[in-house]
């Protein structure tokens, strides 16, 4: 994490490469975390791709990276601007 208290919430290495080029292309994504209960919470993150890598910015401060630090099980799917997930 920067000293500014953001993080880079997504790494390719640990993404499948054509995983990665799928999402690479999107300009957003819906980002599910997992609430204590297992609830889930979709928020819709832009994200951008550098190379072989993608990044998505946050503060630290927010619930969605409270969340992710609690439990850092995710979903990712690509969304608009607005949250809706292409395809559904």
């Amino acid at each position: 994490m920067s000293r500014s208290g953001r993080r880079n919430l997504l790494d390719t290495d640990e993404l499948g490469r054509e995983i990665a080029a799928a999402l690479g292309r999107e300009r957003y994504v819906s980002l599910m975390t997992l609430k204590r209960d297992g609830g889930e919470v979709r928020t819709p993150i832009w994200i951008a791709r550098v190379e072989d890598k993608l990044y998505a910015l946050s503060d630290g401060t927010t619930m969605k990276i409270k969340r992710l630090r609690r439990n850092p099980r995710i979903q990712l799917a690509p969304c608009n601007a607005r949250g809706k997930v292409s395809g559904e």
